[in-house]
């Protein structure tokens, strides 16, 4: 659920920020800027304020990225309403909004077959295979190998040592991986997460084709910037031109993609490889919660290893305390009967899952 600050909508096409989403908004986009952006502090307001600011400034077309394709309609939504109320522009020709996965995609497709060919082995009109494909290949993987076993987990464990290349891989996980590769290339196919992988060793390969996209784009903004993987990393470095403002927005506190290779210290890259942390913004007042809740998620969090410091605060109402809850055994289940009253007061409740196939 998107928070939304505690002032109506302004005159027009404007909406009323607090001064920490000005800031933001604002800053100079001639600078690399990372937010740090609490919970409910009203991240795609500000992303897309930001967003427009810079289309206004005559910094367009726009890209904007993120992971699931409910987010990036969202912002699409969000954002194209504004512009169009800005009246001052025609729509949606001034940006675009893209899952990592789909710009992986749109990128590949814009390579000749001889690229195509000599970097992944792929020839243009290749296809993307679902899981259940996925599945059948580790299945016949499994088979050419002489293996037992199921085909689900070998495919895990092929696409673990995809994610993370550094770890120790047993010979059995190394060959069957080769092999997987081999099968996706004589089906002229990718799996969906060797998308940014293929579009980043293009782009870092390829000088031409990555100046055709860095040119392509004045202005990036990257929302949920915390669950970028390596590759996602590395793909928006080669997006980057010498001019190209470059926005990131994200919490490490929200961290939850480590098993699809997110990188706990990106922000820190980021820094690294755009000047420095001065261009650091945070925002940390959360308009969604109550005070109490506010209060104890900061205390739980703060001891988090490798934590960016910020200090939430909220105006809202205290509310009621938080209750903990024990069950450390059988005996204590009984507590569970604690819950339910608990529950009634929450108004909504939303459980977001996210497949694969919602990336693209």
């Amino acid at each position: 659920m998107s928070a939304e600050a505690p002032h109506s909508r302004g005159n027009g096409w404007e909406e009323v920020l607090t001064k920490e989403q000005e800031a933001v908004v604002h800053a100079d986009a001639g600078e690399a800027l990372s937010v740090i952006a609490g919970a409910g502090s009203g991240k795609t307001r500000v992303i897309v304020a930001r967003a427009r600011r810079l289309i206004d400034q005559g910094i367009y077309p726009v890209l904007l990225l993120s992971f699931s394709r409910a987010a990036a309609d969202e912002l699409r939504h969000r954002l194209g309403k504004s512009v169009k109320e800005r009246k001052a522009l025609p729509g949606e020709s001034k940006f675009e909004v893209l899952t990592f996965h789909a710009l992986g995609l749109r990128i590949l497709r814009s390579c000749t077959t001889k690229v195509l060919s000599h970097k992944t082995g792929r020839s243009n009109g290749f296809s993307i295979f679902s899981f259940t494909e996925q599945r059948n290949i580790a299945q016949e993987v499994l088979r050419e190998l002489g293996k037992e076993g199921s085909p689900a987990s070998i495919l895990k464990s092929i696409l673990s040592s995809r994610i993370h290349p550094r770890s120790k891989t047993s010979a059995e996980v190394q060959g069957a991986s080769h092999l997987y590769e081999k099968k996706l290339i004589e089906s002229n196919a990718f799996d969906i997460e060797q998308l940014v992988l293929a579009a980043e060793l293009i782009l870092e390969c390829e000088s031409s084709v990555r100046t055709q996209w860095q040119n392509r784009f004045k202005g990036i903004l990257v929302d949920e910037f915390q669950d970028v993987s390596q590759s996602n990393f590395n793909l928006l470095l080669q997006l980057c031109g010498a001019t190209t403002s470059v926005t990131v927005v994200g919490d490490d506190d929200q961290s939850i993609y480590s098993f699809r290779g997110s990188v706990p210290e990106v922000f820190k890259l980021f820094e690294k490889e755009f000047r420095g942390p001065k261009n650091r913004l945070q925002l940390v007042e959360n308009f969604r919660s109550q005070h109490h809740i506010v209060e104890a998620a900061s205390v739980v969090i703060s001891d988090a290893p490798n934590r960016l410091a910020k200090a939430l605060k909220t105006s809202n109402p205290p509310g009621a305390k938080v209750k903990i809850v024990s069950c450390i055994n059988a005996g204590r289940n009984q507590r569970k009967e604690d819950i339910p009253p608990c529950m009634r007061t929450i108004p909504t409740h939303r459980l977001f899952y996210r497949p694969s196939s919602a990336d693209i």
